[in-house]
C-alpha cells in the first residue's frame, strides 16, 4: 500500500500476558436454440482476432532455490495483457441453459504443456499486511456437501489430539504500563453464572447512551458524515461495550453506480470478494486507512445453479482480453466499452440472440450480462492436445505389513525398472470388481510383514513415471516417517520445545518433494496426502509434494482404527468427499484488475507461470486462493473498479471449460466510508494466509504474532486519529459495522494452536494447521478464529438457530447445554448439573435439525464430539473462549488496552 517497511524493533513487542491460571449426477443437458431464419451474409459476425495461447515454455522446470537473504525485497512487475485465449466466430449460434452441478463429476481428461518457473519480485509490503522485508518464494506452482448421518461421538483420550499443556512461557518482552503481573490492575476473571464485573463501573456495557460527554459529542458529528444510522449509534467505545453481537453479523451490501449495465448483480461473496468493500480513491487515501487491501477467491467452488453458455463466439476485449460481464457499459446494441481497459469494442451480430428464450432481443437478457458467475463450453482452439483418460494412482503405506519379497526391494531401488508404462493402468468402469477385491485383499495379503522401513520418495518416483505421459493425480496414504531411500528423514522434534517462540523445524529438511512436485506439475500431475499417524511424521517437509503440485493435505493425529473411532470417523468421510467430488484437470488461472490497480502476491497451492497467471494440474472445490492488490495510480474519475477471475480447465467429459468471476466495487473519496465497509472475513482469511505463509518459510513465531496485533492497532489508530479525534485517552472508538470485531478476531488468531507462543503443540499439528490456513476457504476460517457459541438449552422454536453468544466463560453455565462450531469440529459441552440422557423430545428435533443445517454448509466433515464439564477435554472447549485469560495469552480486555496504548503513543 505504499507504506515504509518497519521492523518488528521499531515498534513495541506485544508483551506478554499476566501469568496466572486460567478459568475454569446426471450429465446436464445443453439446449440448442436455433433462431427462425439463418442470418444473412451481410450479418455474418465479424472476427474479433485469431487465436492467441500460451506456447508451452521451452526446457525442463526450474528448481526454485531458497534464499538466505530474507532482509531483500524483489522488485514490482508491471501486469501485462496477455491473449492466453481467444475466441473464435463462427456460424453456431449460442446456447445456454442453467445447470445443477452435482458432486461426482470425475475423471476429466488432462492435457498437458510444459511449464518453467518465472520467479516474481514483488513491492515492499507494509507491516499491517505481515509482509516486512522478507524474499517470498513464488513456487511454480454451492453444491453444499451434506451429511445423512451425523455421528455424535463421546470423545475419549484417543479421540482427540490430547489438549496442549501450558507452560510458563520464558523470554517474553516487558509488560507495557497498565499490564503488569498484579492482578489487581485487571478485572477479576468470571465465574460461571456471574456477571462481569466492569473495570469502569461509571458506565454500563452495551449502552451507548451512557458513554461519556466527549463520546456522546461525537454522535451528531458521525450522523452528518453518514457513518451509522438513526436505530444504532454509529460507532461505540470498545473499553466500554463488550457485547458486539448485539448489532448481528450480517454483512453490509453495497450500491454499484447505475452506469454499469447491471448494477443489481453481485457475485456470490463466497466466490469473490475484497478487504475493502469500497475502493480509496486515491494512494494517499488507502494508505491513511492503513487497512490491508487484498482478494480472496473460491474459483472452482460447488454452485448450485451455474450458467452454461455454448456459443462459438466468446465475447472478449480486443485489447486486455477482459470477458464481457454485468459491469460493462453498453454504448448500444453493437458496441461496448470495456470496464478494465475503459476501451470500446464491437459486438458480434449473434450477441442480440437470447439463448434463454429463444428470441433476438437486448443484449442486456444475455447470461454474460446477467450473471456475475458464468461458465463457457470453449471451442476446440483450447485444447493443446487430444483429451485424455484421468488417471487415478494410490500409493498405500504397508509399513509393518510388507513382506521380504521383491514388492519392498523394487520400492527400495532409487530408478526402478518399468516393463511398460501404461501396461499397469485399468479401467475403472470395466475392472471396478477386481479393484475392489484387491482393495479388501490388501491386509490379509501383508499381514505377516514386520518390516519398520517406508520407501516414501522411491514410490513417488514410480508413480510419476508410471503416468508422467497422460497426467492425473497421486494420492498417497502415509502413517509414518519415510526412513529410507530417496526422500528419507530423521525426526527433527524436540518434545521439550514445543512451546518455545524459537520454531526451527517448520522449514523443509529436504528439497527432494518440491523438486519431485514440480516434475509432477510440468507433466500435469497433482499429488495429495492423507497422513495418518501416530507419531512425528515431518508433515513440513512432506507437504511440499501437495504444495507444489496444487493439491491437498489431510492429517488425522492419533490414527488408530480401533481406539480413535473419531479420526477414523473424519478420514472416511472426507475420503468419501475427495472421491466424489468434481476435480478440473489442466487448470490455468488468471486474475486481471482495473487500470491502476496491480496484483503482487498470491497464497495458495498452485505455479506461479506469470505476474498474473497460476497454474495448476488439478483443482478443486474445496480450495481457495488469496492475493494481495496494490494501487498504481490514482483511481481519479472513476465510480467503480472490478476484477475478474478466470479459469481455464478440462471438464470429466472432455471438454474444455471456461469458469468466469466478475467483482464490481464503488469507488469512495471518503475516509469514514472506507472504515465502514471494512470486510471483516476476506481480511481475516488473507491476515491468515499471509501469517502461515511467513512461518513455513522459515519466519519466527514472534515475527508473524507481532505484524498480526500491528495490523490492528494500525486500523484503529488511523480510525481514531483521523476520525474520532475528540475523544480521549481512554477510548478506543469503532464503527458498529464488522470492524468492532477486529480486535477480538487477530487475539483469535494469536490465540490458536498454530500461532500461539508459549503452550505445548505438537509440529505435526502446527504444521496441519498452518496448511489449512494456507487453502481453507472463508467460512472454515471464520469459525477457526471466532468460533461460533450458542446456548441450546432455549432453542425457541420461532428461531432458526440459537442467539450466538461471547466467547467468555462468564457464559457458559453449570446448567448449560452449549454448542462450538470451530470448524474442523463441533463441540457439545455439557455443564456439571445437567444429565447426560438422550431425549426424543420437541427441543431434542430441534437441535439434531440445527446440527444437520451446521454440516449441510460446508464442503468438509466437522465430527460432532460430546465434552462433559468433568472431562480431561475440558480445555479443548475453553481454550477456545477467545475473550478469556490463559497462562500464556491475553483476555480480550487486556489486548483491547494494549491496542489502546500503542494507538495513543
Amino acid at each position: 500500500m505504499g507504506l515504509p517497511a518497519q521492523s518488528v524493533s521499531d515498534r513495541m513487542k506485544l508483551p506478554a500476558p499476566p501469568l496466572l491460571a486460567p478459568p475454569a449426477s446426471v450429465p446436464p443437458s445443453y439446449a440448442n436454440f436455433i433462431p427462425p431464419a439463418p442470418l444473412p451474409s451481410s450479418m455474418s459476425p465479424a472476427s474479433t482476432g485469431s487465436p492467441a495461447f500460451v506456447p508451452p515454455l521451452p526446457g525442463a522446470p526450474a528448481v526454485p532455490s531458497f534464499s538466505s537473504n530474507v532482509g531483500s525485497f524483489p522488485s514490482a512487475f508491471p501486469l501485462r495483457p496477455n491473449q492466453n485465449v481467444a475466441a473464435s466466430n463462427g456460424g453456431v449460434y449460442p446456447t445456454s441453459t442453467r445447470v445443477s452441478q452435482p458432486y461426482g463429476e470425475r475423471f476429466p481428461p488432462p492435457s498437458s504443456f510444459a511449464l518453467n518457473e518465472q520467479r516474481g519480485t514483488a513491492a515492499p509490503v507494509p507491516r499491517n499486511l505481515l509482509g516486512e522485508n522478507y524474499l517470498k518464494e513464488q513456487s511454480l506452482s454451492e453444491v453444499p456437501h451434506s451429511s445423512s448421518s451425523h455421528p455424535v461421538i463421546d470423545a475419549s483420550a484417543a479421540s482427540l489430539p490430547q489438549p496442549p499443556s501450558n507452560s510458563k512461557p520464558s523470554g517474553f518482552p516487558s509488560m507495557p504500563n497498565g499490564c503488569s503481573n498484579n492482578q489487581s490492575n485487571f478485572p477479576p476473571l468470571p465465574q460461571p453464572n456471574q456477571l462481569h464485573q466492569s473495570a469502569y463501573p461509571t458506565y454500563r456495557y452495551g449502552s451507548p447512551g451512557n458513554y461519556p460527554s466527549q463520546v456522546a459529542g461525537l454522535q451528531q458529528d458521525f450522523q452528518q458524515m453518514g457513518f451509522g444510522s438513526h436505530q444504532q449509534p454509529p460507532f461505540i467505545d470498545l473499553m466500554q461495550d463488550r457485547e458486539l453481537f448485539r448489532f448481528g453479523t450480517d454483512e453490509q451490501e453495497v450500491e454499484l453506480p447505475h452506469t454499469v449495465c447491471s448494477p443489481n448483480v453481485r457475485c456470490n461473496p463466497s466466490i469473490f470478494r475484497c478487504t475493502l468493500k469500497q475502493i480509496p480513491q486515491n494512494e494517499e487515501l488507502l494508505n491513511k486507512s492503513r487497512l490491508p487491501f487484498g482478494l480472496t477467491l473460491h474459483p472452482f467452488r460447488d454452485i448450485k445453479n451455474l450458467s452454461v453458455i455454448q456459443t462459438s463466439t466468446i465475447v472478449r476485449c480486443r485489447y486486455c482480453r477482459t470477458y464481457i460481464n454485468p459491469y460493462v457499459y453498453l454504448i448500444d446494441n453493437r458496441h461496448w466499452k470495456c470496464n478494465l481497459c475503459f476501451r470500446s469494442n464491437d459486438l458480434p451480430d449473434d450477441f442480440n440472440w437470447d439463448p434463454t428464450s429463444g428470441t433476438f432481443a437486448e443484449p442486456t437478457r444475455r447470461p454474460e450480462i446477467r450473471n456475475a458467475t458464468v461458465e463457457f463450453i470453449a471451442p476446440p482452439e483450447y485444447m493443446l492436445r487430444p483429451p485424455q483418460p484421468a488417471v487415478y494412482v494410490f500409493i498405500i503405506d504397508l509399513t509393518n505389513l510388507s513382506t521380504s519379497s521383491n514388492f519392498k526391494g523394487n520400492l527400495f531401488q532409487g530408478n526402478p525398472f518399468l516393463p511398460v508404462n501404461d501396461g499397469l493402468l485399468v479401467n475403472l468402469k470395466k475392472n471396478i470388481e477386481t479393484i475392489r477385491s484387491f482393495v479388501q485383499s490388501l491386509p490379509s495379503l501383508y499381514e505377516s510383514g514386520r518390516s519398520g522401513h517406508n520407501c516414501l520418495g522411491a514410490a513417488l518416483n514410480i508413480a510419476h513415471a508410471l503416468i508422467e505421459n497422460i497426467g492425473g493425480r497421486i494420492t498417497v496414504l502415509q502413517t509414518v516417517l519415510p526412513n529410507i531411500g530417496p526422500g528419507s528423514l530423521i525426526s527433527r522434534e524436540d518434545p521439550n520445545k514445543r512451546a518455545s517462540s524459537d520454531i526451527q523445524c517448520l522449514i523443509p529438511a529436504t528439497d527432494f518433494y518440491k523438486r519431485l512436485a514440480l516434475e509432477c506439475t510440468g507433466h500435469q500431475i497433482a499429488i495429495d496426502l492423507f497422513l495418518l499417524s501416530t507419531q512425528y511424521s515431518d508433515l513440513s517437509t512432506l507437504a511440499d509434494m501437495a504444495k507444489f503440485s496444487s493439491g491437498c493435505v489431510y492429517h488425522y493425529p492419533n490414527y488408530h482404527m480401533n481406539r480413535n473411532l473419531l479420526q477414523v470417523k473424519r478420514f472416511q468421510k472426507h475420503l468419501s468427499r475427495y472421491l466424489t467430488r468434481k476435480i478440473g484437470f489442466e487448470a490455468v488461472l488468471r486474475i486481471r484488475c482495473t487500470r491502476g490497480l496491480t496484483l503482487h502476491t498470491f497464497y495458495g497451492n498452485f505455479f506461479v507461470r506469470s505476474t498474473d497467471l497460476l497454474a495448476m494440474a488439478n483443482v478443486n472445490p474445496d480450495s481457495a486462493f488469496a492475493v494481495q492488490v496494490q494501487m498504481e495510480e490514482d483511481l481519479n474519475g472513476l465510480n467503480s473498479v472490478c476484477f475478474q477471475a478466470a479459469l481455464l480447465y478440462t471438464s470429466s467429459k472432455g471438454d474444455r471449460r471456461i469458469r468466469i468471476h466478475t467483482l464490481c466495487l464503488p469507488v469512495t473519496k471518503d475516509l469514514t466510508t472506507v472504515f465502514k465497509y471494512f470486510d471483516l472475513k476476506c481480511s481475516i482469511s488473507l491476515l491468515s494466509k499471509m501469517a502461515s505463509e511467513r512461518l513455513l518459510s522459515g519466519r519466527s513465531l514472534e515475527d508473524s504474532r507481532e505484524a498480526m496485533a500491528n495490523a490492528v492497532v494500525d486500523a484503529f489508530a488511523s480510525f481514531n486519529n483521523a476520525v474520532a479525534r475528540q475523544g480521549s485517552v481512554s477510548n478506543l472508538f469503532s464503527p458498529t459495522t464488522m470492524m468492532r470485531l477486529f480486535p477480538l478476531a487477530i487475539l483469535g488468531m494469536l490465540k490458536h494452536s498454530c500461532f500461539s507462543s508459549g503452550r505445548s503443540t505438537k509440529l505435526d499439528s502446527r504444521a496441519a494447521d498452518l496448511l489449512l490456513f494456507r487453502t481453507a476457504p472463508l467460512e472454515v476460517i471464520e469459525l477457526e478464529i471466532l468460533p461460533a457459541l450458542y446456548l441450546l438449552n432455549d432453542f425457541c422454536e420461532v428461531e432458526e438457530k440459537p442467539q450466538r453468544l461471547r466467547l467468555s466463560y462468564e457464559c457458559v453455565s453449570s446448567e448449560g447445554v452449549f454448542l462450538m462450531d470451530i470448524g474442523s469440529y463441533v463441540y457439545i459441552y455439557v455443564g456439571s448439573k445437567k444429565t447426560f440422557d438422550v431425549l426424543d423430545n420437541t427441543l431434542s428435533k430441534r437441535v439434531h435439525n440445527f446440527l444437520r443445517s451446521l454440516q449441510c454448509y460446508r464442503s468438509v466433515f466437522a465430527p460432532v464430539v460430546l465434552i462433559r464439564d468433568d472431562s480431561h477435554l475440558r480445555e479443548l472447549f475453553t481454550s477456545r473462549l477467545n475473550e478469556d485469560r490463559t497462562e500464556s495469552s491475553y483476555s480480550y480486555v487486556e489486548f483491547l488496552r494494549h491496542v489502546r496504548q500503542e494507538v495513543r503513543r
